[in-house]
């Protein structure tokens, strides 16, 4: 129980700054620079999701 918490920390952490440099990279390149971020970041979640929502995380 407690490393599933931890891991949601960590996960919640990295989903906040990629979602940050996301929004970063389309200030300063364009949407181009954007899209891998946050393709990115969609990963980290469906990941997340899958480690702590289903029995086939930690």
């Amino acid at each position: 129980m407690a490393i599933n918490v931890i891991f949601a920390i960590l996960i919640i952490f990295v989903i906040i700054r990629t979602t940050a440099y996301g929004i970063y990279c389309i200030k300063k390149t364009s949407i181009s620079g954007g899209i891998s971020v946050f393709f990115l970041d969609a990963c980290v979640i469906a990941a997340g999701y899958i480690a702590l929502f289903t029995s086939k995380g930690i």
